[in-house]
């Protein structure tokens, strides 16, 4: 059912964010942190594409491209409907925002980590 789907794709949320500046640990880190702050406050399931670096931990010789990486997250960006963008360069999320902008994925960003969280979970409080 078409309106089912549209439902569960709007209470879905992709984390957009730096992954390699300054540090993938770090970053993961903010992601994670930010995701679990959107689900606790909304019930939404996040999708974080930051814990690929578990994946680069357990399997450092058989490294995937970045080509792989990059289509891997516009793969999981497609199955939401909501994209957040912590600030801070990177080509990836910038790459990701572009997707979502152009494929009616709403996006959701602010100066800080906070405000970038708060303009999403303030939308879920409004309805």
């Amino acid at each position: 059912n078409q309106g089912s789907e549209e439902r569960a794709r709007s209470n879905r949320v992709y984390i957009a964010a730096p992954y390699t500046n300054p540090d993938p640990v770090y970053n993961t880190h903010r992601a994670i942190y930010a995701g679990e702050r959107v689900t606790n406050s909304t019930g939404c399931l996040v999708f974080i594409p930051h814990i690929s670096l578990l994946w680069h931990l357990l399997t450092p010789t058989h490294a995937l491209s970045k080509d792989h990486w990059y289509w891997w997250r516009i793969e999981w960006l497609k199955t939401c409907g909501n994209l957040i963008r912590l600030p801070g360069p990177s080509v990836g999320a910038d790459k990701e925002v572009k997707y979502a902008e152009a494929n009616q994925i709403k996006v959701f960003s602010g100066d800080s980590d906070d405000t970038a969280i708060e303009a999403f979970v303030s939308t879920k409080r409004a309805t």
